[in-house]
């Protein structure tokens, strides 16, 4: 425990040194990217990872001098877990920061580099390794089509091994098969990793993965390549999302990543152990999606809590609150209230500030289980791959559709001032968008993880006793989950950790019993709706008892208390909200609801007490927010200096003479 409050003090000190960095460098920091064109952003974006590119060649240098005077001194290896934290909080900053930036990294590092890591042979890894960490080639991800994108199997771009030149030749079929979306692209990319179906005489192998060169170094296209900007966007227009056709494009075989599907020189293939090793880099940035849904949402609760905890509407008088004219201006003198006060603005804010928390220590988790898992894969243990897998697909729907309708409740809270592209949520928002359609669509993830628990629903019933996680699914089919209805009197009972665990837990079991009973006389499609609710409850009774774990660790007394009143009213919002499920499948008792809800009001006004205090917490810097976010309160002046900066904002009208001027004098 000692150790792990050490090193949570040393990641505040690494992201307060790097917050520091970003915001005195010129090269990285921006005072105006409101006001950027698409191009301009796109530059601005590419002159940040320039910088970076150039930083990190620097660095590498200095570490092979310090390497070299360690190997002299006869020491080795040290200060390679700092170095790795060092580049886990950078990226971690960054996305928060600048998503057109984080994102073309994590393009080229995390799925391009992360498809060759994790499905290239050591060869492979080897050949590439060097370019990709220096930028010497940029890579990004061709998977998705014109005509086709969550449903992988589906792709139409084939890659047709030749036997007597062993190559594969790359083709582009049908307009459909166009690849579309593809990140880094449009201007970027000189090369790629790209999805198709494998043909080996005339007989498809499903789909596989193959490195393609798209650009020369002057920049041109390689022969047989045309490629085309995918044109504005909702957000993250920093990001050139472009277009691939290939013309029958020669690579060779030793293109294909083989780690696990193999083609001989003659064309005999070996398929691989477990189909989702190939999707090994969707996987790791399904993970990231997750933290990035609750570091995303802890930036937008700053803004939103710090703001209404300084904005004042309305006169503190008690005898107001029946007035009809609430829109009447009264005397300054009488007081007016903070926006935080008002139940309406705790009722929206602080649940999301307690699923923010959740959401938190559920990222903890999954990224620990997924490190665990790639070091089981390299030693080519498999079994907890496809838990994995489908933990990490149903997560990355609901934390992405849960901070989704979060970002515009917080924009919400904000008033007028909220559709101010200053406020800094509408850009929030509009950039957060995509997260719940790349790395796969909700709909469909929540299907994978349905599929998941579908599997062991069956082997439970087929007598195979469920172990970790899934053991409450076991203990549920064989009646071995107690009647938690029974032992919930008064209001005091919902406050209890245990009785909210059995709740949730009771909640999921049911709903996944529910669905695969229909399964067995019913299609899939009928049955949807039910399997995502089922995804749905299991996913939330794996966050909140991550959340309970975290909290039996906390050694901190007064802020043990806080996280447990947190765990509270993220527990009865769930259960506020899923009423209905657990009414229907006798969870809970009609009169329960009255006791959810009033226990649910009485929390809630609890954490606003210490709403500020739990927002600071978050250590987000000043320049990393809005000035409507600000630390030192001073909201309007700074709003005000920014506005008035902005290109045009005073003066007249560049159009004046062409269009004002002849209506107003003609």
């Amino acid at each position: 425990m000692l150790a792990r409050s050490r090193r949570s003090e040393m990641q505040t000190m690494l992201h307060e040194v790097i917050q520091s960095q970003l915001e005195s460098t010129p090269e990285l920091f921006d005072y105006n990217a409101h006001d950027f064109s698409r191009m301009e952003v796109r530059e601005r974006t590419m002159e940040k990872i320039h910088y970076c590119s150039n930083m990190m060649k620097m660095m590498k240098k200095s570490k092979v001098d310090r390497e070299d005077e360690q190997r002299t001194r006869g020491r080795t290896g040290k200060g390679s877990k700092q170095e790795a934290d060092m580049t886990e909080a950078f990226w971690k900053i960054l996305g928060l920061y600048d998503p057109n930036w984080s994102t073309r990294i994590a393009v080229h590092y995390g799925l391009f580099g992360g498809a060759i890591y994790g499905q290239g042979t050591d060869e492979q890894r080897e050949l590439y390794a060097e370019d990709i960490q220096t930028l010497r080639i940029v890579g990004c991800f061709a998977m998705t089509e014109l005509g086709h994108g969550s449903f992988v199997r589906g792709i139409e771009t084939t890659a047709t091994y030749d036997i007597p030149t062993q190559q594969f030749i790359i083709n582009t079929p049908t307009e459909t098969a166009t690849k579309w979306w593809i990140g880094g692209a449009a201007h970027t990319c000189t090369h790629s990793v790209v999805f198709a179906q494998l043909y080996i005489k005339g007989k498809n192998y499903g789909v596989h993965s193959f490195i393609c060169q798209l650009r020369n170094k002057d920049g041109s296209t390689c022969e047989g390549i045309e490629i085309g900007d995918c044109g504005l966007k909702m957000g993250r227009q920093g990001v050139d999302n472009g277009w691939i056709k290939f013309h029958n494009v020669a690579v060779p075989r030793d293109n294909m990543l083989m780690r696990w599907a193999k083609v001989s020189p003659t064309g005999e293939y070996s398929k691989p152990p477990k189909a989702q090793l190939s999707y090994g880099a969707l996987i790791a940035g399904r993970v990231s999606l997750i933290s990035g849904s609750a570091d995303i949402m802890k930036k937008a609760l700053t803004i939103a809590v710090r703001y209404s905890a300084v904005r004042t509407q309305f006169p503190k008088k008690s005898d107001e609150d029946n007035d009809e004219n609430t829109d009447a201006i009264h005397p300054k003198e009488s007081g007016e209230e903070q926006i935080l006060n008002y139940q309406s603005h705790q009722y929206r804010l602080m649940p999301l500030l307690a699923g923010t928390y959740a959401f938190h220590f559920a990222a903890m988790q999954i990224n620990a289980t997924y490190d665990d898992m790639m070091a089981d894969i390299e030693s080519e243990a498999l079994e907890n791959l496809p838990e994995t897998h489908a933990t990490a697909a149903g997560l990355k729907a609901f934390t992405t559709w849960w901070a989704q309708k979060g970002l515009e409740q917080c924009r919400q809270c904000l008033g007028g001032h909220g559709y101010s592209a200053y406020s800094a949520l509408p850009g929030m928002l509009s950039d957060f968008g995509v997260m719940v359609t790349w790395e796969g669509d909700n709909t469909v993830m929540a299907q994978q993880n349905a599929r998941f628990l579908v599997k062991k629903y069956r082997e439970a019933k087929g007598g195979k006793r469920l172990t970790g996680f899934m053991k409450y699914l076991s203990d549920y089919i064989h009646g071995n989950t107690p009647n938690i209805s029974l032992s919930i009197y008064r209001m005091e009972d919902l406050y209890d950790p245990q009785t909210q665990l059995e709740i949730h837990k009771k909640w999921a079991a049911a709903l996944i019993v529910r669905a695969c009973d229909r399964l067995d006389t019913e299609s899939w499609n009928d049955c949807m709706m039910d399997l995502i609710q089922a995804s749905e409850a299991h996913c939330y009774y794996y966050v909140l008892s991550c959340f309970a774990d975290r909290i039996k660790n906390i050694a901190d007394i007064n802020i043990g208390r806080a996280m447990k009143r947190l765990a509270d009213l993220f527990a009865l919002e769930n259960m506020e909200q899923h009423l209905g499920n657990l009414l229907r499948e006798a969870v809970l008792h009609p009169s329960h609801a009255k006791l959810i809800q009033v226990a649910k009001m009485r929390v809630i006004a609890s954490v606003r007490k210490e709403a500020v205090p739990l927002v600071d917490a978050f250590n987000y810097p000043d320049f990393m927010l809005s000035p409507l976010g600000r630390y030192d309160g001073d909201i309007y002046t700074h709003y005000f200096e920014m506005v008035r900066r902005a290109p045009n904002s005073q003066g007249i009208a560049p159009y004046f003479k062409k269009f004002i001027s002849p209506l107003i004098n003609g």
